[in-house]
């Protein structure tokens, strides 16, 4: 799989009111698993993001995980728009 190429030093700039798409600071937009929405609900502006490959069982559906640097332990997989 390819890497993303802007994978470090992002932050977010917005989350949908769904919680379902996460939209980050260099205008990339995600759509975040079902199951990870919780995670995703409780992100706010200006967190700081890493985008990982996703070796999980979701991994053909969801290829990415999106790490927030600033809770440390809340990761959503998610898929590139």
């Amino acid at each position: 799989m390819k890497q993303y190429d802007q994978a470090d030093n992002l932050t977010v700039r917005r989350v949908s009111k769904d919680m379902l798409t996460v939209t980050l600071s260099d205008g990339s937009r995600w759509k975040v698993r079902e199951g990870d929405v919780s995670k995703t609900g409780c992100w706010y502006k200006t967190q700081r993001i890493t985008v990982l490959e996703n070796d999980g069982p979701d991994a053909f559906l969801y290829p990415y995980r999106l790490k927030n640097l600033d809770t440390y332990s809340d990761e959503a997989e998610a898929s590139l728009l």
